[in-house]
């Protein structure tokens, strides 16, 4: 489902047109329901966390400490990431 949702985005779907593909589908959102919210799928499309990169946190400051490469399985590649980051700059 979230390869789906990048690349739904890279095709040029809208964020309000994926929700429509998840209902038809009858995927539920993270939260049980069945109708996805906006807020839901702008949090996929930003979680890098999809490359396989998670980013650690200083547990005093709460500011960037260290990120680790390819310590989960990657979902999505760096690259459709970085083409989904960009795609929404594109449409501000």
């Amino acid at each position: 489902m979230v390869r789906d949702i990048f690349r739904w985005y890279l095709d040029g779907t809208s964020v309000l047109g994926i929700i429509k593909k998840l209902s038809d589908t009858g995927i539920a959102s993270p939260s049980g329901k069945e109708k996805w919210n906006k807020r839901a799928i702008e949090t996929i499309l930003a979680n890098e966390k999809y490359t396989g990169t998670v980013i650690l946190l200083d547990s005093a400051t709460q500011e960037f400490a260290y990120q680790m490469k390819e310590c989960i399985p990657p979902i999505i590649t760096e690259s459709e990431f970085r083409a989904v980051q960009d795609a929404k700059r594109n449409k501000k």
